[in-house]
């Protein structure tokens, strides 16, 4: 893993967790969560290179070995505590036997009214599935958003 610092921009000054403590603390880490959970999550904040047409590249690793299920990827701009929050609320159900696919929408993964849906995509040349979150009118579906940012969650390059 290269230093994260040659790839994208700190805002506000934060240092991200890579470029704070280095990749091999990145590396214990995640292997900490693998122990003891089975699993973990990317946050790639914005301005990172590889990440898709947003910017923002927030998914998890393992969900296969540990629940036979893809990973799940979110490439909205977020909160990191919300992001992991929401990630942590479609695993919970993954874990109570949940299977999430491309051909229904899951509305206990939100809360508050809204669904989500999810659609096949690749992230670093793996299948996951990527989770499409409302637009501020709550529709799923492309061709009724309004808002060009939250159609981008379609792009799949």
């Amino acid at each position: 893993m290269k230093n994260k610092s040659e790839h994208h921009n700190h805002t506000d000054g934060q240092k991200c967790f890579a470029c704070e403590h280095g990749a091999d603390k990145v590396r214990e880490l995640e292997q900490d969560m693998i122990k003891k959970h089975g699993w973990f999550i990317h946050y790639v904040p914005e301005d990172y290179s590889n990440s898709p047409v947003t910017g923002t590249n927030i998914h998890t690793h393992h969900l296969d070995d540990k629940y036979g299920h893809p990973d799940i990827q979110i490439i909205v701009p977020l909160p990191q505590n919300t992001a992991i929050q929401i990630i942590h609320n479609a695993v919970d159900l993954i874990a109570d036997g949940a299977v999430f696919n491309t051909s229904s929408y899951y509305d206990k993964i939100l809360g508050g009214g809204y669904n989500v849906r999810f659609i096949e995509a690749e992230e670093c040349d793996r299948k996951v599935l990527r989770m499409i979150l409302p637009d501020k009118d709550g529709f799923l579906e492309e061709s009724l958003m309004k808002d060009e940012f939250y159609k981008s969650q379609f792009t799949l390059s």
